[in-house]
């Protein structure tokens, strides 16, 4: 069946329900309960299952398409209708698609919310979307509790799990006595499909409403690009409430290839799936792909241990990608295809722009416009600027969001009556390509994820997600497009590992700068000025002694130039230290907390931030011994 005779994303699971029912569709993997065993998956499930949790699971299409049949007939069978809301508060987890697929299969739009989310995020949401109905798992039992009580219009709650909650009912108990029948609901391509959330200006998620033609259309355009056959294995690692991760599968689903869940992000298990799964594709983020080459460097990863012949291609999207990183990639991995993806929310996910695996040559920009989009670059009055000259990126497709639900000023801000969607992002063209060099807002970008200041300050104090957040995630999207405006203003087009390290001082050197005003502004604070002194002091330690940090694969060379840059702001901090009469215990106590502090930044402990702590040994070996 062509593409073009669906009206929507169900009757894809249906065709591939029928043409390939005994074919696996969907593998989770949860190597959480897998450490030091040297067993396939497969034999892991043979010999050592839990009856909670399976290490590996999959399922065919035949059962994908029958589980979500099953949840679209409870829905109807509790008297929800077209337009209702099903929001989806789950983990990766196999029950996560076909509960997405059957809300839409009974004529409901599909929430899927972010698993970040406090308890009055997830209930400001559940409001803003007018949600029905509510799918939960475990890991969310406590939040949901502290709202239950404040959500009167989400009557129907399922939890997905054991021990099912007082305030909830148990999905699998009630859904499993459901029909398995295709309630036979079709849809137009103008109805509305699904309610993403995005980060406004204030920090506060907006509703955006997607129909099911750019659901469609998400499909097509991620196929396109990449050119998935049936024989190709999609490896999903990115949470599914993100439109990058689904509709990035939405090109293997197209054709019935098969998908994998993995539930974990160190970089032996990556690997390892790949080689055991035999994946071809698979859709990092920049910090898991600084992670695995760090990995294979530092020997944890030997590559000859695995079949890694069939992984033909990797791409990134959700955030910049630093080109010393895909240089470094196709040296490890030269036979690797790469793309870079663009998009966001509101144009359904990636692929509005990207690069083309024929074009990494231009790593570094975003791209050209997708399959069956548009793209230009305006000034404030809406006018296309000259090439060369920056503005602000404009696209227009068939993935373009309908509007902001509830809130007509925002929609009409960004989304123009010819359909061209204002993205936010500052961009030029350069040769034919579009690269980004600034956002219109301040937002730093964490995990693919906008974080912004006010969310910073209600999770930590400051200056030690600012820490978090450049050495761990080592994604700070600084405002004004930092490595391009060294590119544009020293005539870099592409930057050396040495040019990297000592541009790297001297954003170091304007990080401490910056935190040292307070001091000069109010002499009594040693506690504000250990944070200049110490990030110094352990900047200039690790370039003094060459060790492998961030993106490079080489000891930054310029050590001695680069640790200076980061030694005389620091000293200065010391010498005002010892002349503001502040005892010598107190500021030497402050510098303590604070190289206490630096270090489990570095190395990894804070792990509500992604980070693991089993691996804070490897990262000290590194940090001490730079290998």
């Amino acid at each position: 069946m062509e593409t073009q005779t669906f009206d929507n994303i169900t009757q894809i699971l249906e065709r591939n329900a029928a043409a390939w029912p005994d074919d696996v569709a969907l593998v989770e993997i949860n190597p959480q309960e897998l450490e030091s065993r040297n067993t396939t998956w497969r034999e892991y499930a043979l010999i050592e299952s839990s009856p909670i949790e399976k290490f590996r699971s999959e399922i065919t299409w035949a059962q994908f398409d029958e589980k979500a049949n099953r949840f679209a007939n409870f829905l109807l069978s509790r008297g929800l209708t077209k337009g209702d809301k099903v929001a989806i508060l789950l983990m990766n987890c196999l029950e996560w698609l076909p509960i997405y697929f059957g809300a839409l299969k009974a004529g409901c739009l599909a929430v899927p919310l972010n698993f970040r989310y406090t308890a009055e995020e997830i209930r400001y949401c559940l409001d803003l979307a007018d949600a029905d109905a509510l799918v939960f798992g475990p890991e969310f039992t406590g939040r949901v509790e502290q709202i239950a009580n404040r959500i009167p219009r989400v009557k129907t709650r399922l939890y997905v799990g054991e021990d099912c909650p007082t305030f909830a009912q148990s999905y699998p108990k009630l859904v499993k006595y459901a029909s398995s029948a295709s309630p036979g609901f079709r849809h137009r391509p103008e109805d509305e499909a699904a309610i993403y959330f995005s980060s406004g200006t204030t920090g506060f998620p907006k509703a955006i409403v997607l129909q099911h033609r750019a659901l469609l259309h998400s499909c097509r355009v991620e196929q396109a690009h990449h050119g998935q056959t049936k024989d190709d294995v999609f490896l999903c690692i990115p949470p599914l409430y993100h439109t990058g991760a689904k509709m990035h599968w939405f090109g293997s689903f197209l054709v019935g290839g098969k998908a994998v869940l993995l539930k974990g992000v160190r970089p032996e298990w990556i690997i390892r799936c790949v080689s055991e799964e035999r994946c071809t594709i698979v859709w990092l983020l920049v910090p898991w792909a600084q992670d695995i080459l760090d990995a294979i460097d530092r020997g944890e990863i030997r590559l000859d241990d695995y079949r890694l012949s069939q992984w033909r291609l990797m791409h990134i999207g959700a955030q910049p990608v630093p080109p010393a990183l895909i240089r470094r990639w196709k040296e490890v991995f030269p036979h690797h295809d790469y793309d870079t993806n663009y998009g966001l929310s509101e144009s359904t996910g990636p692929g509005a722009v990207h690069l083309g695996v024929e074009n990494i040559d231009h790593v570094g920009a975003i791209g050209v416009p997708g399959f069956g989009w548009e793209a230009k670059i305006v000034d404030p009055d809406f006018n296309e600027v000259p090439p060369g000259a920056v503005g602000e990126l404009a696209i227009r497709g068939p993935g373009v969001m309908k509007e902001y639900y509830h809130n007509r000023q925002a929609t009409e801000e960004i989304l123009k009556p010819d359909g061209w969607l204002l993205t936010g992002d500052m961009a030029e063209l350069r040769d034919g390509f579009i690269y980004l060099v600034d956002r219109a807002k301040d937002v730093i970008i964490s995990g693919g994820e906008n974080l912004y200041p006010v969310h910073a300050g209600q999770k930590a104090l400051g200056f030690f997600v600012v820490g978090i957040v450049l050495h761990e995630w080592e994604e700070m999207h600084f405002p004004g497009g930092f490595y391009e405006l060294m590119t544009k203003k020293f005539g870099i087009e592409s930057m050396t590992d040495e040019q990297v390290g000592l541009s790297h001082g001297v954003v170091v050197l304007a990080i401490v700068f910056f935190a040292f005003l307070p001091f000069l502004l109010w002499p009594a604070a040693p506690w504000v000025a250990g944070v200049p002194a110490i990030l110094g002091f352990f900047e200039a330690a690790i370039h003094i002694a060459g060790i492998k940090i961030h993106n490079l694969k080489r000891p930054y060379t310029p050590g001695m130039a680069t640790a200076l840059l980061c030694l005389l702001p620091a000293s200065i901090c010391i010498v005002a230290f010892a002349m503001s009469g502040v005892p010598a215990w107190q500021w030497l106590l402050a510098l303590a907390c604070y190289l206490v502090i630096f270090i489990c930044m570095e190395f990894g402990v804070w792990g509500a931030f992604g980070i693991d702590p089993r691996t804070i040994p490897s990262r000290m070996r590194s940090v001490i011994t730079g290998k």
